[in-house]
């Protein structure tokens, strides 16, 4: 994983410790309403 640490660095490069928290629970939260929907039905 060593490869891609200078390339993650980057992308936080001049973010707030705090706003990518804020990032993180939103994709979080996110990821949970997506998970606990229901499949639709499939139709044949």
């Amino acid at each position: 994983m060593r490869p891609q640490l200078p390339w993650v660095n980057g992308l936080a490069d001049g973010l707030a410790v705090k706003d990518i928290e804020t990032a993180r629970q939103v994709m979080t939260e996110l990821r949970h309403k997506l998970e606990s929907r229901e499949e639709p039905a499939v139709r044949a």
